[in-house]
């Protein structure tokens, strides 16, 4: 059921352009499922603003959890929280969401994101790796961005693949001329390497139009919809 916490900014770090890691540390046990969000009380002319935001952090971590921000130009919410001090105090709401892994895993996964959207594929994937969920299943993530520098856990991702043969981690960019990988939008792209649906199941998020295309070519593809499962970003 979700309640309510007492939050202080633990950390606040630029993970990618445009994009803040914010942990916060609770006054009591968090427990969650990797996918779901937490809704953030800000205060604005003295009212409270609710912001909702996916938890990028495992479940594993009880006493903290992080979120993944956007800067963006103008919004009350994302500009507030990425100029968020280590120490300031907040209230948040949580949590919520049925866009969540679904335990024991029963297919190969294929993630696909954009943007902030890798939030709540981030707390998937390290769950998986720590509760050592994968069983031998091959998981893809396909992750779109607009330029390297918008690569959001670019690195950590890189890392996973390194470590684990069957994790297959593609990038696509839409506006880097300077790039070997593949290019334009992330739905153009996953067909290529998904080849049969059958013993396969597909997470989405990000924003509408992108998570309204990958469906549309995850239904051309013979994904039957109980095992495609997404998350809209407005």
């Amino acid at each position: 059921m979700p309640q309510t916490f007492d939050i202080i900014c633990e950390k606040n770090e630029t993970v990618a352009e445009e994009v803040q890691s914010i942990w916060f540390t609770l006054n009591e046990k968090l427990e969650f499922k990797p996918g779901q969000f937490m809704t953030l009380l800000l205060p604005k002319d003295g009212v409270t603003v609710r912001k909702m935001y996916s938890i990028a952090s495992a479940p594993h971590f009880t006493d903290r959890f992080e979120l993944c921000i956007n800067r963006v130009p103008g919004g009350f919410g994302s500009n507030f929280l990425c100029d968020l001090k280590p120490g300031m105090k907040l209230q948040c709401i949580g949590p919520y969401g049925v866009f969540i892994l679904r335990e024991p895993l029963q297919n190969d996964l294929v993630f696909i994101a954009t943007g902030t959207g890798i939030a709540p594929m981030k707390s998937m994937l390290d769950t998986i790796w720590e509760k050592k969920l994968e069983g031998g299943r091959t998981i893809w993530l396909f992750f779109g961005a607009r330029t390297q520098a918008h690569l959001i856990y670019h690195n950590e991702f890189q890392k996973m693949a390194a470590e684990h043969s069957n994790f297959k981690y593609v990038a696509t960019l839409s506006r880097e001329e300077n790039w070997t990988g593949a290019k334009g939008h992330v739905q153009d792209h996953f067909a290529e390497h998904i080849t049969d649906p059958t013993g396969k199941e597909a997470y989405a998020c990000g924003l509408t139009v992108m998570v309204s295309d990958v469906r549309k070519k995850l239904a051309e593809m013979g994904f039957p919809k109980e095992r495609v499962y997404f998350e809209n970003y407005v």
